[in-house]
């Protein structure tokens, strides 16, 4: 297994995830080139199942030998980026996209669903998530519908070595 931790997301081995657009990824008049970025190891098997063909991972550093692991183990040739929590949120920011938060870490505790189920906290914390999640996908709509789209920004980039 090849891994490669990234501590900046300008990296350019993380175009694929990082700068291209959808419809870049997609390929719309040419679909049988195109790719398509999946999230969880449940979405991630489903395409594996059927028949689609990774070209590599971008994994939260702590799930290399947890919740990715089988993944990653079932094609060992395929490179692993990973990098820290902060560093992968930071995306989100740098392209502007909203951030759904809740309150607390967003995450539940335990070894098994028997478990977690008994972490109140972590469980009320995931349905507030859910809650926050559909209120700003409804605004997001809503303003779509009302002619208010997410503005589109200029960047600047500085440069400070002179």
């Amino acid at each position: 297994m090849s891994v490669i931790q990234i501590t900046d997301l300008n990296d350019p081995q993380l175009d694929i995830y990082a700068r291209l657009s959808e419809g870049q990824l997609l390929h719309y008049y040419e679909p049988d080139l195109g790719i398509f970025i999946a999230e969880s190891p449940k979405v991630i098997q489903t395409a594996f199942e059927q028949g689609y063909e990774p070209i590599s991972f971008l994994v939260e550093d702590r799930h290399i030998k947890t919740q990715a692991k089988d993944i990653i183990l079932q094609y060992q040739d395929i490179p692993v980026y990973t990098a820290s929590f902060d560093v992968l949120n930071k995306y989100f920011t740098i392209s502007q996209m909203p951030i759904v938060s809740s309150t607390y870490w967003n995450n539940v505790h335990g070894n098994n669903k028997e478990e977690v189920v008994q972490d109140l906290e972590g469980m009320q914390t995931m349905y507030n998530l859910g809650k926050n999640m559909a209120w700003i996908l409804k605004c997001i709509e809503i303003g779509k519908q009302n002619n208010i789209n997410q503005p589109v920004n200029t960047t600047v980039k500085t440069n400070f070595i002179r």
